[in-house]
């Protein structure tokens, strides 16, 4: 008599099919599009309603806030130094730099501008996963163009930007170099002070 333990029955099969393919479509990498879309489909209503600079930037907050994950943005920047912080200090840095992150976006978004996306390629897998994925657009304005870059991750429920490329310059990369410059002369506090004071001007 056959051991029924030997080899999985045929409703043990399927269950692990069914839960495998669930698994793999939680993180299809052609949804991590749909977050950029939006994004841009509520920038361009932004930009024709604002009236001033001020004005637009802070009502991409909301937009910014569904599109980037801050916590993952903020250690991917600060990676060695992250765990290295106390609580206090995450919570710092995590306000002034998602200040300095919709600041720098923002600026390339003038108000009563209108501007034209399109995507180079469907979303590119970047690990074995799945779970994370570049999308590539182009922004076209009336005066200039640029390839704005996001490298999405996805967190079992929804696509979120960890990092955002402008012209083949990563953020994440770019602001790691400067910040770990900056912590070596001069301290932690001192680099949260340049940021709030950038932010502010």
């Amino acid at each position: 008599m056959k051991n029924p333990l030997a080899q999985p029955t045929v409703l043990g099969a399927f269950l692990l099919l069914v839960l495998s393919s669930a698994h793999a479509s939680a993180a299809e990498p052609a949804g991590a599009q749909e977050p950029v879309a939006k994004a841009y489909s509520e920038i361009q209503q932004l930009a024709a309603e604002a009236k001033d600079s001020a004005a637009m930037t802070e009502s991409m907050d909301t937009v910014m806030s569904r599109l980037v994950d801050y916590d993952a943005f903020a250690r991917r920047t600060l990676k060695g130094t992250w765990k290295t912080l106390n609580s206090r200090q995450k919570k710092r840095f995590k306000k002034a730099f998602k200040a300095l992150i919709l600041k720098t976006y923002a600026r390339r978004f003038k108000p009563g501008a209108t501007f034209e996306v399109t995507w180079r390629g469907a979303p590119r897998v970047l690990d074995e996963s799945g779970a994370i994925a570049e999308v590539r657009s182009t922004v076209t304005g009336a005066k200039a163009a640029a390839d704005v870059d996001y490298i999405m991750s996805h967190d079992g429920k929804t696509w979120a930007a960890h990092d955002i490329v402008v012209d083949e310059v990563s953020m994440a990369m770019n602001w790691r170099k400067q910040f770990k410059s900056i912590i070596q002369k001069s301290g932690f506090n001192s680099l949260v002070e340049r940021i709030e004071k950038k932010v502010k001007k």
